[in-house]
């Protein structure tokens, strides 16, 4: 436990929050976005939050009070605990970062993590269903309330690393073109090229749809990757994406090193490791 708080004076990098911070209402892209993490849909982000933001301005003044003494009620009610999760069976809970839940399993080589994912806005209608799930305050749980009369509901990602002959890998299951052709369909419903019914089918078409990806295990470091330079590209048959990685920086702690390395990927690639990789940080911390 000294080991993860030793991380606890870094904050969160504020890049790394999720859009549906800026609270979106009751609008059916909530249910989809929550799948996808900020940095997939950077894309379109700047015209989504300026439509968000114009949504939430002709919307704000109109029942605000009265939507927060509802919300209020049904909290007292339904007796609902803020930044309050419990670990998954099995898994050791630790803080993460700026106070940041998160959780740890060792399966022989296998580690898995699961940390800070995306956050979103969901109001009475939405969180009736919310609470009702099996992993409600497990791998979703309440962090605080909005004055329009939401709760912030933050999501936890899962993280699957594995140990192998003095190298660490990790399990890359981003696919792509589903991505991408979610990308295009929440522009078509943002730009009303869609309507909300056609928009909720395209997901869910889109969403089952195979399009050929496996997921698979991408080398991320190996001991002795920056002997003779602080940055280091990977071979095909190391990283199938072929992927750099860049050494941020190292210190040691209780005669055990560390490393803050940056990974060039689609995802959020910062993480801190030690040397017998029996800790692995997955959050974005500032230096």
């Amino acid at each position: 436990m000294d080991t993860y708080r030793m991380q606890q004076p870094l904050r969160i990098d504020k890049e790394r929050e999720n859009f549906n911070d800026r609270t979106l209402k009751n609008k059916p892209m909530v249910k989809a976005a929550r799948r996808y993490t900020r940095e997939t849909l950077q894309a379109i982000m700047k015209k989504l939050i300026i439509y968000t933001f114009l949504v939430i301005c002709s919307t704000f003044s109109f029942g605000q009070s009265s939507e927060k003494v509802k919300l209020q009620e049904w909290i007292k009610t339904n007796n609902i605990v803020f930044n309050s999760p419990s670990s998954p069976e099995g898994f050791e809970h630790f803080i993460n970062c700026n106070d940041m839940h998160a959780y740890r399993k060792t399966i022989g080589d296998t580690i898995i993590i699961y940390s800070r994912g995306s956050s979103v806005a969901e109001n009475i209608k939405t969180l009736k269903k919310t609470i009702k799930k099996e992993n409600f305050n497990v791998l979703c749980y309440p962090t605080r309330t909005q004055n329009n009369g939401t709760i912030i509901i933050q999501y936890m990602r899962k993280w699957t690393f594995l140990k192998k002959n003095e190298a660490l890998y990790l399990l890359d299951d981003y696919d792509k073109r589903k991505d991408d052709e979610f990308g295009k369909i929440l522009t078509a419903w943002i730009d009303k090229k869609i309507t909300d019914s056609e928009f909720q089918k395209q997901v869910k078409e889109n969403e089952n749809k195979d399009f050929g990806f496996v997921p698979q295990f991408k080398m991320i470091y190996f001991k002795g990757i920056f002997d003779n330079s602080n940055v280091y590209k990977f071979k095909k048959n190391q990283n199938f994406k072929e992927e750099k990685v860049t050494l941020l920086r190292t210190w040691n702690h209780r005669n055990k090193k560390y490393y803050k390395i940056n990974l060039k990927t689609w995802t959020a690639g910062k993480y801190v490791i030690s040397e017998d990789f029996e800790f692995i940080n997955t959050e974005i911390c500032e230096e």
